[in-house]
């Protein structure tokens, strides 16, 4: 009886390493901070239209614009968080995929492992046989 050769499965597919825990603490910073933003928008808004109550004139189209310019930079700013954080979701989405693909490769190899295992000894025991 001859035993039927099996290939070794080659090197061991290589470990993935992702900062899962730190990438979701930073969307969840992320998060609150695009939250607070918004609250503090809110609060601004509503701070200008009570501070220029009675006010009139250039003070108040001037005060008006440097509020205008403030609310402004802070949804740029909100505009870049949510960007961010839509990448950052992107690439841990990305990861996990990656991740799963790593454990899929590990299990086909383990099995291909264990399959050249045992032919390796199959063969030996079949050349200490001496039944050649």
């Amino acid at each position: 009886m001859a035993v039927t050769p099996v290939s070794h499965p080659g090197p061991r597919p290589t470990e993935f390493a992702y900062p899962f825990e730190e990438a979701r603490a930073a969307l969840e910073a992320i998060d609150e901070l695009v939250d607070e933003l918004a609250r503090c928008a809110a609060d601004h808004e509503a701070a200008t239209a009570e501070a220029s109550v009675g006010f009139e004139g250039a003070s108040r189209r001037a005060f008006e614009r440097r509020m205008g310019d403030a609310l402004s930079t802070m949804a740029a700013h909100r505009r870049q968080l949510d960007g961010d954080a839509q990448e950052l979701r992107a690439q841990l989405a990305i990861a996990h995929q990656r991740r799963r693909d790593r454990e899929d490769a590990m299990r086909r190899w383990d099995g291909h492992m264990a399959s050249y295992r045992d032919y390796q000894r199959e063969r030996a025991d079949f050349e200490r046989s001496g039944l050649r």
